[in-house]
């Protein structure tokens, strides 16, 4: 009877040593932490807030978000926007280049990333293909599923 009581006191010493809630990581505060860097990687969008007011230097929250994506950029070649926003030109130019220093320093190759001022994520969806796949029948699966349901001619509004 000594093992297995042992083995119980053993546990309970290793769950003494845990840190509380509020501190230390947990499994739903990683996946909050990689939901948030999954949607700045697919955003890959820096905004004017991201930048100290009027001028061209990151704030904490825009090196933080830089960092996310500089990390994303160095194994996967990609397109960063950076909004203009109210800029002036010359102020957006000064960011752009901010940000390439960055990119840089973040050992981001210059050829492994394209700038440009465009929407969050991309230029999204061409109107053509939503109608398309609007068309399609709806097929469900899984989970009891098993029906087909006609989603029917989508109706275009002019």
């Amino acid at each position: 009877m000594k093992k297995p009581l042992t083995a119980v006191l053993l546990i309970l010493c290793a769950c003494a040593d845990m840190p509380t809630r509020g501190s230390g990581p947990f499994a739903g505060d990683m996946l909050l932490g990689a939901s948030m860097e999954r949607a700045l990687i697919t955003q890959s969008t820096l905004f004017p807030y991201h930048f100290q007011a009027d001028a061209a230097e990151l704030n904490e929250l825009g090196r933080r978000d830089l960092l996310v994506l500089a990390a994303h950029l160095r194994e996967h070649a990609g397109a960063l926007s950076v909004r203009r926003g109210g800029a002036t030109a010359e102020l957006h130019e000064a960011r752009v280049r901010a940000v390439l220093a960055a990119l840089e320093t973040a050992g981001v190759p210059r050829d492994a990333v394209a700038l440009r001022d465009g929407l969050p994520g991309g230029d999204g969806t061409p109107s053509a293909r939503i109608v398309e796949v609007l068309g399609r029948p709806l097929t469900l699966a899984g989970a009891g599923a098993s029906s087909a349901s006609q989603a029917g001619t989508p109706e275009i509004i002019k």
